[in-house]
């Protein structure tokens, strides 16, 4: 049986125990899928006075728009080449 993360935030709190910031923001990290490896490596080795959940969303954006941005430049790209096969 797999607990969600607020299932779990909710046992801590009945227990007298805080889900903090800091906890918050290791849970998401260790929860990110592998493409995200590099990030991760990086937001682990980041000082824990320096580490939030708000900032790792912030990366997590910023590495997705990324993607995003760099998906769309490679589609663009490909199709251009594609237009000009027909020219000899």
């Amino acid at each position: 049986m797999t607990l969600s993360s607020s299932h779990k935030a909710h046992i801590l709190q009945i227990l007298n125990h805080s889900l903090t910031d800091f906890l918050m923001a290791v849970t998401i990290i260790h929860s990110l899928p592998e493409i995200y490896s590099t990030l991760k490596t990086i937001l682990l080795s980041t000082p824990e006075d320096k580490l939030s959940s708000n900032m790792i969303i912030n990366h997590i954006l910023v590495k997705k728009k990324s993607q995003k941005s760099q998906s769309t430049s490679q589609t663009t790209f490909v199709a251009h080449l594609g237009k000009g096969k027909g020219k000899a």
